[in-house]
């Protein structure tokens, strides 16, 4: 059984990373799973950035330059432009940037080419993950037909496809890449256990996951001040079924960092009614939440955390 295998390889340090795109988030976690004891190729198409790998110099501030030039010169990391060198791999994180175009919407050509190359040499039981930032839906409706195309092989029964969204804040001397929370989804039950099992053996901070693939349908959640602190950019809602919103919240908190599509019920105080309605012109309704108790009880972190990316697969 495809899951029983990658379990037993990834406990006994027998998977051999692919990382591609060795920039700020690529780099980083290349070393952390080199560091961690996964033999890790890195794939980048700049001859620049893999030949300093290959050499031990390190171009990224976040990478301590010794854990780098140390894992290069032990063999457990390497670098190259060939894409044919995926074939050797088990797990593949496609690590590449997504920058805004002219329009403000993100410029998916590096992540379309880099599955493009991965699927030509993707083998039976390789796991893939898709690291970029990217609008909702990038996994399934882009990614897993060109790997299927190109590979001939079928998602869920020969290779496992996810999503867990890099958290990299560069600068950052408290969290890093070995210590950020990790939040994973997948399309099928077992990939999404797999691939944050692989999380789970390289990270010290705690890996969140999605039970299977999330039904944008039935999604309820919760937004309070915590959550959406989490999320610098602003959060953006898609498709779920219940929106409450928190009465710690700002109307300035709603407008400048929320954004609702295609949700189906937003429930939230009086005092945020009006902020709701000009953000949230797809919801069906907004429903008021006032009550004597102070508003809608509040689910743990991790639930927070976990739901608030089931939106994002």
């Amino acid at each position: 059984m495809m899951k029983n295998e990658m379990l037993r390889k990834i406990e006994n340090r027998e998977i051999v990373v692919g990382v591609v795109g060795l920039g700020y988030v690529g780099l980083p976690l290349a070393v952390e799973k080199a560091k961690a004891g996964f033999k890790t190729i890195g794939f980048d198409v700049q001859a620049q950035k893999v030949e300093m790998v290959n050499a031990g110099h390190n171009y990224i501030g976040d990478v301590v330059d010794s854990d780098l030039a140390g894992i290069v010169k032990s063999g457990m990391l390497s670098a190259t432009t060939d894409f044919s060198f995926v074939k050797d791999v088990d797990f593949v994180a496609i690590c590449v940037p997504t920058p805004l175009d002219a329009h403000q919407q993100p410029d998916i050509s590096y992540v379309r080419d880099s599955a493009t190359s991965v699927s030509k040499y993707l083998k039976k039981g390789t796991m893939v993950v898709l690291e970029s930032t990217t609008y909702p839906g990038t996994t399934e409706e882009l990614i897993k037909p060109i790997l299927e195309q190109g590979s001939g092989l079928k998602c869920g029964e020969d290779f496992y496809l996810g999503f867990s969204p890099e958290r990299v804040d560069p600068g950052n001397l408290i969290y890093k890449t070995k210590n950020t929370p990790k939040v994973v989804g997948a399309i099928g039950k077992d990939a999404t256990e797999v691939i944050a099992a692989m999380y789970r053996a390289v990270l010290d901070g705690e890996v969140f996951y999605l039970p299977g693939k999330p039904l944008f349908d039935k999604i309820k959640m919760t937004v309070d001040k915590n959550l959406l602190d989490a999320f610098p950019d602003g959060l953006t809602l898609v498709g779920c079924t219940d929106v409450t919103l928190a009465d710690d919240l700002t109307s300035a908190d709603v407008i400048d960092r929320l954004a609702f599509y295609d949700c189906k019920t937003v429930t939230c105080p009086t005092a945020l009614e009006s902020a709701v309605q000009a953000v949230s012109s797809d919801v069906n309704s907004i429903a008021l939440s006032d009550a004597p108790d102070g508003g809608a009880p509040q689910p743990d972190a991790g639930t927070q955390c976990i739901d608030a990316m089931n939106y994002v697969l």
